[in-house]
């Protein structure tokens, strides 16, 4: 407004608004609406007032332009954990094992980060054309995996070569062991190198009936003699009456030749003219029990079959034994295995000592074992023995290899630190492990 307008305003203007006070007016200040406060709802679930909010994504550790996050840790962390169990080692149990596990995990990441760096700033790159084949290949089997699995999965592959390849690259700087030190080496460890007896093992074994199997056998038996005194056929009758006369002063081996008779007896009557109908009940039960007897093996038939079958191949000739033993496994319905070479110590004992203390190219006498009795034929022998050098000398190269690995990684790495921004981000290892 131009200083030569004030006066005009002056003149006008105040007088007016003198007038309008004057006369009672009341002018109220014009003040803006405000917008309605929302409701305050409560919380459903309200979290207790220690506890605080945990974002797992942040950042844990910053490594040079690179940073490690809650994410990273619990992954590689639970992967650990993955292998522990398949290797059936333990597991972490209270809260400082945790905090020792992800502190460990956080430290492996660390690691890896800066030689992942450190391979970028030499220029070596991995094929992710080649890895994505790879992957697509390889999870055929495994009814396909989503895009997301296949990324996670690439990604982990091109960092393990990554850090193998750089690895391989500073190994072949280092010193290789010369052929001296190998055989200085060996033999200052010349007792560890040392191979266990091996013995080249056919076996037969015979299944054998169970304890329980026979009781319930012989309470069928016992019951099928009781009943055949109450039947009603004539021929039954006679060969009950012919089994009891001798049967309670009987010791139990003949006990049992005889109730097979009556058995025998019994079953014989399917299928003959006069054979009552209320016996035919018994003569069925009579069949099934033979049936049965004849699918169950006793540890002393067991025992005698494979006797018989040691005395026949001993008296064959050397060379046709083995064939000899293995095509009379099915003639008395045993098992014949090739056991190939055996060390001590894999079996029981009783069988350790056939194989390593019996004669050579001779059956063994029957061995009674759980379930089974067996024979085996022992085909040829060495005896324990000290290895020599050009046997381990890929052993020794292979540790070597593994050690000098271990040493450079921890060498490379700690210069890596030395030279590395390292700094802690906003969550620690106390607020994973809670």
């Amino acid at each position: 407004m131009s200083r030569h307008c004030v006066p005009l305003v002056d003149k006008f203007v105040f007088p007016l608004a003198a007038m309008a006070v004057m006369a009672g007016w009341a002018v109220e200040p014009v003040v803006p609406a405000k917008d309605p406060e929302p409701p305050t709802l409560p919380a459903l679930i309200p979290p207790p007032p220690e506890v605080r909010p945990l974002t797992v994504d942040s950042i844990m550790r910053y490594v040079n332009q690179d940073i490690i996050t809650g994410n990273d840790v619990i992954g590689r962390y639970f992967d650990r954990m993955s292998d522990l169990k398949r290797r059936g080692l333990p597991l972490p149990k209270d809260p400082t094992e945790v905090k020792s596990a992800l502190r460990s995990s956080l430290d492996d990441l660390t690691d890896e980060a800066l030689l992942l760096q450190k391979a970028k700033s030499l220029g070596i790159e991995i094929d992710r054309d080649r890895l994505a084949t790879e992957i697509l290949e390889g999870s055929q089997g495994e009814h396909g995996l989503t895009l997301r699995e296949q990324a996670e999965r690439r990604r982990w592959m091109q960092r393990g070569r990554t850090v193998a390849i750089l690895l391989n690259y500073f190994e072949q700087r280092s010193a290789q062991p010369s052929p001296a030190e190998l055989r200085a080496e060996y033999e200052r460890r010349r007792d560890e190198f040392r191979r266990p007896a091996e013995a080249q093992v056919r076996q037969i074994a015979i299944a054998v009936a169970t304890k329980d199997e026979l009781t319930a056998l012989r309470a069928d038996q016992s019951r099928l003699l009781k009943d055949a005194q109450a039947a009603t056929d004539p021929a039954i009758l006679a060969a009950a009456a012919a089994c009891l006369a001798t049967y309670l002063d009987a010791v139990p081996a003949e006990q049992q030749r005889l109730m097979q008779q009556l058995i025998d007896a019994v079953a014989a009557r399917h299928g003959q003219a006069g054979l009552p109908a209320s016996d035919q009940p018994l003569v069925d039960r009579a069949r099934s029990v033979i049936s049965r007897t004849a699918g169950l093996r006793t540890v002393e038939a067991a025992q005698s079959a494979l006797t018989a079958l040691r005395d026949r191949i001993a008296a064959l000739p050397e060379g046709e034994r083995v064939a000899a033993f293995t095509a009379a496994a099915a003639a008395i319905n045993g098992t014949a295995t090739d056991l190939g070479l055996v060390e001590p110590g894999v079996f029981a004992d009783v069988l350790d000592r056939a194989i390593f203390q019996g004669g050579l190219g001779e059956v063994s006498p029957p061995l009674a074992l759980p379930g089974r009795v067996v024979a085996v034929l022992v085909t040829a022998r060495s005896p324990a023995r000290r290895m020599d050098f050009n046997e381990v000398v890929g052993d020794l190269e292979q540790g070597h290899l593994e050690l000098r690995r271990g040493l450079v990684r921890t060498a490379v790495v700690e210069s890596l630190r030395r030279k590395a921004s390292l700094r802690a981000g906003v969550l620690a290892v106390e607020d994973l492990a809670r």
